[in-house]
């Protein structure tokens, strides 16, 4: 009989679940239900709050292709300069700005689409010719700055040269004052670290920094995933 010592399979990380609600009055109805547990005068303000930022995007944003259900504009209006653009936003999106407007600026060709739970800060600046993709639930820091195209040759500088779009995946977190530049995608739960300027692609949940950004560090995909899904169920209890 062989001594051999019997190999275990490990423990998984990931937790089931809950299933989330699909649809838009579902998900206005989640939304009241996670908040019953407040005090009357907290859920009161909080209810206050966020119908009156929902107000607010259906006023600025009332020309875009598409409005998810509880976006939200909190402190100072987006400035949105579209010569013909789309716009694509989805559910519980939030601009935040409080000291310096976010900036929306589309040519003709332009699509911009951000996916839901996705969270922009003071003074980010998304440059749109052709496509800027962000997914859901990404933290866009003060001052980040997004473009598809240089818009100037490096010969015929008054030529505005070929867009090369940006794909940035989803649960990404790009800090205070990052650069990212055309032709990029970032990888699934990956973080920019302050003042990086990204040119090049960034796989997924690897952390980069500096100028030109290189890979610092590395998330444990497991673990990364396995908090996602408890903040999940958390959310939807």
């Amino acid at each position: 009989m062989s001594n051999a010592p019997i190999s275990r399979p490990s423990q998984p990380y990931l937790v089931p679940l809950t299933p989330q609600p699909t649809g838009s009055l579902d998900k206005l109805r989640a939304k009241i239900s996670n908040n019953l547990h407040l005090g009357i005068g907290a859920f009161a303000k909080k209810g206050f709050d966020f119908v009156t930022a929902t107000a607010r995007s259906h006023f600025v944003f009332r020309d875009v292709n598409q409005l998810g259900v509880g976006v939200r504009v909190s402190g100072l209006a987006p400035k949105i300069s579209n010569s013909g653009g789309r716009i694509f936003l989805g559910d519980d999106v939030i601009f935040d700005s409080k000291v310096t407007p976010i900036y929306l600026e589309l040519t003709r060709d332009g699509v911009l689409r951000i996916g839901e739970q996705t969270y922009l800060n003071d003074g980010v600046w998304l440059g749109c010719t052709s496509a800027i993709t962000i997914g859901a639930r990404c933290l866009i820091g003060p001052g980040v700055r997004i473009f598809d195209n240089s818009y100037h040759g490096l010969y015929q500088r008054r030529v505005l040269p070929n867009a090369r779009p940006v794909k940035i995946e989803d649960d990404v977190w790009i800090a205070t004052n990052a650069i990212i530049l055309g032709g990029v995608t970032i990888g699934r739960g990956a973080v920019v670290g302050a003042n990086s300027v990204v040119s090049h692609d960034v796989a997924p949940y690897t952390i980069v920094a500096g100028s030109p950004a290189k890979p610092i560090s590395a998330l444990d995909a497991k673990i990364f995933e396995a908090s996602q899904q408890l903040w999940s169920r958390r959310r939807s209890s």
